[in-house]
């Protein structure tokens, strides 16, 4: 059954105005979701799934986000019965957000390969809650900005984007880009940035691999958060139907979100755009292709503006 994102948006106002009477029950809506799967909302704002037994491999829960348990009963507020199931219950921050995660999982749970899109949008937050660990904000932007700047000529440049944090390159090539590492700095006057020695060994290995060098302009009065940045470039990606940059962008939005850095730290998106340049750096200088087998991670603090062997690439 196709519900379409308007009625879910009805739906969640009229639910945000619930009181509910009974111990730990669901308020359940009167509509479905894709395979007549039910939905809710928890007395704490939690929305709430219940998936079939068959979408399920086991419990699991990532921090204070997301919480899937094993099939069991539920209480419906709005009845009073008892359903079973495996509960889904994903934590949110307001109306907008449980109707653009709902809205979302609907359109996975219609979808043939509902259940490896379901884990991998699981996964995607996982890897987002990760991240947001050790949050800075400028170094998001950095990323949202370059992503929002290339947008235009590679329609699913956030597809590429490897958002867990821990990958040697921030995005993957493709047919219309190469790969791109974003490095960023809050100092106006500078280009320093740091990179690991494994990420100037993959430098060294694919030549065409870009530094993306970015200065990030702070602007408290009349900015743009990360968080309205992660929002325009979701309506975009609904725009084009990519499921996979709405899943990424979308695990940010609820990983992130409690985060002040993220929804009130603003930046001046116009001034951190115009300060970015593609660098394509040559570090065949250096003898680290084989480093010594005691030199388990190094890391190198390279002004750009002064490197020799340098080539700017436009995009």
């Amino acid at each position: 059954m196709t519900i379409e994102e308007e009625s879910i948006r009805k739906w969640c106002e009229e639910a945000s105005e619930h009181e509910f009477h009974l111990d730990k029950s669901i308020y359940i809506s009167d509509l479905l979701m894709g395979r007549d799967t039910p939905f809710g909302i928890k007395a704490n704002g939690d929305i709430f799934i219940l998936l079939n037994e068959y979408l399920c491999d086991s419990p699991f829960k990532i921090s204070d986000l997301i919480e899937l348990t094993s099939a069991k009963s539920f209480v419906s507020e709005s009845e009073g019965t008892s359903l079973y199931g495996c509960g889904l219950s994903i934590s949110t921050n307001s109306i907008e957000e449980q109707v653009r995660t709902l809205a979302l999982i609907n359109n996975i749970l219609e979808r043939d390969s509902n259940k490896s899109d379901l884990y991998s949008f699981f996964e995607l937050i996982r890897k987002a809650a990760q991240r947001s660990k050790n949050f800075y904000a400028p170094s998001l932007f950095a990323e949202l900005c370059v992503l929002k700047a290339l947008q235009p000529q590679i329609p699913n440049i956030i597809s590429c984007w490897k958002s867990s944090g821990q990958s040697i390159v921030d995005i993957c090539s493709s047919s219309n880009s190469p790969e791109i590492e974003v490095k960023s700095t809050t100092n106006l006057d500078s280009r320093v940035h740091t990179l690991s020695l494994h990420q100037v060994r993959h430098f060294l290995e694919h030549r065409e691999c870009l530094v993306a060098s970015v200065q990030v302009h702070e602007d408290s009065e009349a900015g743009t958060s990360c968080k309205i940045l992660c929002e325009e470039l979701l309506k975009h990606e609904q725009q084009i139907q990519c499921s996979v940059g709405i899943k990424i962008l979308t695990s940010y939005l609820l990983s992130y979100s409690s985060k002040p850095g993220f929804c009130q730290m603003s930046f001046n998106e116009v001034l951190t755009k115009c300060s970015i340049i593609y660098i394509r750096p040559d570090f065949s200088g250096l003898s680290i292709q084989t480093p010594p087998p005691w030199l388990n991670s190094a890391s190198f603090e390279i002004d750009f503006s002064l490197m020799p062997s340098v080539t700017n690439v436009s995009l």
